[in-house]
């Protein structure tokens, strides 16, 4: 049996070191991990920075490299006089301060206020699959498991300084985009590809890179990291 490759991203929380509430310092902390071992990637709001693993076959090493990831983003963090904080939504109020980059600032043009308040959080697995058409198979026939999946990894019960009563208020938030949430099945490559020209034909996403179907059938976008499949699933849970 063919072992299939797992890799992580995550978005951590920048907390102010001094008043403990969300910090905008998103570009300063990357470019203070710029150079190193383990470089940060950009998020839509300043309030975050993302880290990211190598593809492996070995969940531990994966593990293992995530420990490293989570101190070297401390370390940046702390260096702009924040810190980091592994959480799907903020506990406090804050107002979000979107990341300067041409992309973000036309998602915020067009989707107005919800990509404005949109400061979540998530750790995203990919697990590789030999083509498309497995991982549109892979998207159907997960579909029955999303509600387990989102009950095991929920850690937002609070957002914008209230109990909110959910469990995972993160779900919520995230489903108001048009393309997020669970989906019919597609059938095979065919429907897929006929869904995401549908949504971004009608204006619900600019590109393909904006459907945020749970799970997903998503390309890489780290360049940097090689190894990642053309087509990965993509369930989104929090640990």
């Amino acid at each position: 049996m063919t072992l299939r490759t797992v890799g992580v991203e995550e978005e951590l929380l920048l907390i102010d070191g001094g008043n403990s509430r969300p910090a905008a310092v998103g570009p300063e902390v990357v470019e203070a991990a710029a150079g190193s071992d383990h470089p940060l990637e950009h998020e839509l709001k300043q309030e975050q920075v993302e880290i990211g693993s190598r593809p492996s076959t070995s969940i531990p090493a994966i593990l293992a490299e995530f420990r490293e990831l989570r101190s070297a983003a401390a370390r940046a963090a702390q260096a702009r006089g924040a810190t980091i904080a592994a959480v799907a939504t903020s506990p406090w109020k804050v107002e979000p301060q979107t990341t300067p980059d041409d992309r973000y600032a036309r998602m915020t043009e067009r989707f107005g206020l919800l990509a404005r308040q949109q400061l979540t959080c998530g750790q995203h697995v990919h697990v590789a699959v030999a083509s498309r058409n497995e991982g549109v198979a892979v998207l159907d026939r997960i579909r029955g498991w999303l509600p387990v999946l989102t009950a095991i990894s929920a850690n937002s019960p609070f957002w914008q300084g209230q109990d909110t009563d959910y469990a995972s208020f993160r779900s919520v938030l995230w489903g108001r985009w048009p393309t997020a949430g669970p989906t019919d099945p597609f059938g095979d490559e065919a429907g897929y590809d006929q869904a995401v020209r549908e949504l971004i034909a009608s204006g619900a996403a600019m590109d393909d890179g904006m459907i945020y179907s749970t799970p997903g059938c998503r390309r890489a976008t780290r360049p940097s990291r090689s190894g990642w499949p053309t087509c990965v699933p993509t369930s989104r849970t929090r640990s």
